[in-house]
């Protein structure tokens, strides 16, 4: 057997790496990419313009849209589908036409899934995006609450007619100028 010798050598500490941030920032861009995320969301470190990093929060959350209609489309509706069937059987639900029709089985398990809402970097744009999408048809009040805030535009609607009737007890206006207008 041949013996072989090595020398160990002691690292040292005071020597700088300048190319390991360079480094780092490459990997974490090579790591997005493969993820389909752009670096400046995975690493939650946004240092351009606002547009570069709203185009970056856009990007991330296309990808993140498409995997989520997969995910519903794939697990969470065929899932609620079995539910409801036997629900339905059970006698805990009642569908009439659900096994008789099947224009009346699909209107029962129709169904939109909506996850966690992205976040916004204007808010009034944002807002303004909406109504602008809302007038010209391309969506509508119930699909805008639920993506840009997560609720349901139904509650909203009961709860600000509750919060308006107060106001007006109290002889307070319900939409209170916006910027002094």
């Amino acid at each position: 057997t041949k013996i072989t010798h090595v020398d160990v050598k002691a690292i040292d500490g005071s020597r700088t790496q300048s190319t390991f941030e360079a480094f780092t920032n490459s990997l974490i861009a090579q790591i997005g990419a493969s993820l389909g995320i752009p670096s400046e969301v995975l690493m939650n470190r946004f240092q351009s313009s606002y547009s570069a990093a709203r185009g970056a929060l856009l990007q991330a959350a296309a990808m993140f849209r498409t995997r989520r209609i997969w995910f519903a489309r794939d697990f969470c509706q065929p899932v609620y589908e079995a539910w409801l069937t036997e629900a339905i059987v059970r006698g805990r639900v009642q569908a009439p036409g659900f096994f008789s029709d099947p224009v009346k089985r699909a209107a029962w398990c129709n169904s939109e899934w909506f996850g966690p809402v992205m976040g916004v970097l204007d808010p009034v744009k944002e807002a303004q995006s909406a109504q602008l999408r809302i007038l010209f048809g391309l969506s509508t009040r119930e699909k805008e609450a639920a993506e840009m805030t997560g609720t349901s535009w139904d509650e909203n609607i009961e709860r600000l007619a509750i919060e308006n009737s107060r106001l007006s007890v109290h002889k307070l206006p319900t939409y209170p100028p916006i910027n002094g207008n």
